[in-house]
Parts: C-alpha cells; structure tokens; sequence
C-alpha cells in the first residue's frame, strides 16, 4: 500500500557564485521555505499540498556547495550541486514503529533541469542523524531517496536544489510511505 504527498515547490538560486567555504553549511536551525509538516504513518494517501511558490529573492544568502557534504553520506547516495542554507522543507515524524519506509522524489517541471536533493533525519528515538543525497536516479534527472527503518520520533529536513549554481528548479516534491 502506497501513499503519496505532493508539494509544488520552485527553488531558484539566482545567478549566486558558488562557495567552498567552510563556513556556509546546510542550516537545520534556519525556518524553512515552508510550513513544517507533522506527519505520520497514517497520512491520507495522497497527501497533496498545491499552490506553493518561492518568492522571488529568497536565495540572495549563502549558497551551499554539496559537494563538501560527500563524506557525511555514510553511503546513502552521493551529492553533486548546490543549495541554500535553509531547508526547503521540515517534517516532523511521529510513529508508534521503528520500521516506516518512506520514499522522496523530486519531479521537475523542466524535463532539462538537474535538480537535486538533500535529506538530514534527526531521529530521536535512536539519538542519532543521518544524511542522504541523490541527484539523478536511474539514468533520470530527477532525484529520488528511499529511507528504511525510519524510526518513530525524527525531525526530516529536505533541501531541494540544483546541479547547476545558478539554476532554477521548480516541480513537486513527492513523498511515499509503505506498509
């Protein structure tokens, strides 16, 4: 049984040089692009959030080079592109299990677009995190992240952005649960 969420969401980065910097980072404690989400296994399928659009300059921050995160994969994809500090998403997750599977995947409007995609997951059942990354899957573009074993208390923190630093993205983001 699969369930899905769909979010329109539109990540521009303006034309921004990108940094190697040490100091620009993906920042878990910045307000996210949009509302955190509260979410459990339970969610209505699908789940579909319509109508949301970046406004205009909300990337004239940092951007983030993901290129710096390759060593903090723990082997969960591999990561080539850019971003902005701030996450395009938070989801808080509450479950009663230890065993949730979900799957994120980002359809782009543009079939020419790379974009690419970032998840950190707190998980405060275990009192750990984790990070995943993918950018094109499958001899696609789009990128898509499969997470098994998603403990019952975590915080998801998605970026969406582009391969290319001065690109701009714009799709939805799909989230997918089984039982």
């Amino acid at each position: 049984f699969l369930c899905l969420l769909i979010m329109v969401v539109s990540v521009p980065i303006y034309g921004q040089e990108a940094t190697d910097e040490p100091d620009v980072y993906l920042n878990i404690n910045a307000e996210p692009q949009y509302e955190t989400l509260s979410l459990n296994p339970d969610f209505e399928a699908p789940y579909i959030i319509a109508g949301i659009a970046i406004e205009e300059g909300i990337f004239e921050g940092d951007v983030v080079n993901l290129n710096n995160y390759q060593g903090d994969l723990n082997n969960h994809g591999s990561c080539a592109g850019f971003t902005t500090v701030e996450p395009t998403q938070k989801i808080e997750w509450r479950s009663t299990s230890n065993e949730n599977r979900l799957v994120f995947s980002f359809e782009s409007e543009d079939d020419s677009a790379d974009p690419i995609m970032f998840i950190h997951i707190q998980d405060f059942t275990n009192n750990g995190y984790s990070n995943w990354c993918s950018d094109d899957f499958e001899g696609e573009l789009d990128p898509l992240i499969t997470i098994n074993n998603l403990s019952g208390a975590s915080w998801i923190y998605i970026w969406v952005g582009s391969y290319h630093p001065s690109a701009t993205v714009s799709g939805n983001l799909n989230i997918f649960r089984s039982l």
